[in-house]
This record gives structure tokens, sequence and C-alpha cells, in this order.
């Protein structure tokens, strides 16, 4: 009985000892896991993340540019809603688009000129019925009407391309 006794505090003891040092490897492991991960974040950070922001610098500065090296900006027009010119009055569009301007001061020359160039969009806008407006050309043809009238307001080329950001006819 005593061996018994001897025995289960022997057994009692080596599972003390087991469950001692297997929550150690676990800790330490975890430990381990745990600054790899924190060491392979800020890697990540300091290394990749700068090259990969380099290469998107280096895009952008030669998305910035037109065809023959000048820079170019976007400048974004305000949202017009109008009533097109159906002969039961009931369609409208509301369009919004952004402006590809050439030149340094070129953002400048549109925003000064903004109230001139939303009157003329409204103007021609609203000249529009749905026919005018219904196909891809149709709308190709309005995007250079409104780049050719911007220009005229602007008494200068700097407007390149305009881009239609919403465009819906109901």
């Amino acid at each position: 009985m005593a061996k018994d006794n001897d025995q289960k505090t022997e057994q009692g003891e080596q599972k003390k000892g087991f469950k001692k040092l297997f929550s150690l490897k676990v800790l330490v492991l975890l430990l381990l896991i745990m600054i790899l991960g924190i060491g392979a974040f800020f890697g990540y950070n300091h290394f990749l993340a700068e090259e990969d922001q380099n290469a998107t610098n280096a895009s952008t500065k030669a998305e910035s540019r037109d065809k023959k090296g000048r820079p170019t900006s976007m400048v974004t027009l305000p949202t017009i809603l109008v009533n097109l010119a159906d002969p039961l009055g009931k369609r409208y569009l509301k369009m919004t688009a952004k402006l590809e301007v050439q030149g340094a001061n070129s953002k400048n020359m549109v925003q000064d000129k903004m109230p001139q160039i939303k009157d003329s969009m409204i103007m021609l806008l609203s000249s529009k019925s749905y026919r005018d407006l219904s196909s891809m050309e149709k709308k190709i043809r309005l995007k250079k009407q409104i780049v050719k009238r911007i220009n005229q307001i602007l008494q200068k080329s700097v407007v390149i391309a305009l881009y239609f950001t919403q465009f819906v006819i109901q």
C-alpha cells in the first residue's frame, strides 16, 4: 500500500513537471511567433511599403503629364441637374464631370471662371433632348461640345478632356 502511494505521488509529480514543461514550451513558442510577427510587420512597413510608395509616386507623376510632357491636373465640376428639352418635359439629366487641364495656372483659371462655365453647361444641357444623348456617339459629341465651350470661356485651350463621373438620365 505504501508502494502504491509512493507510485501515485511520483506519477503526480511527473504529471506536474510535464505540465509545467509543456506550458513553458507553449509560452516560449507563442512569444517567438509574436516577435516574428511584429518583426515582419515592421520590416514590411519599413522596406517594402516604401518601395510601393515610390512606385506609386512615379506612376502618378507619369500620369500627370500630357503627350508633350506638360503637367496636367484634374478639376471637378459641380453636379448639374437640368430638365431636358423633351416634348413632355418629364426627363432630366444629372451630370458630374472632371476636366483634365494642362498648364500650371489652368486649375486656378477654371476655378475663377466656374460661374460662367456652369452657366454655359446648364444652357447647353437643357437644350438637349433624350434622343440627343441616348447613344455613345452622341455622348462623345457632347463631351467635345463642353470642352470647346469651356475653352472659349477661358479664352485659351487649356482643357484637354472631359470625363463623366456621373451621367443619369431619367
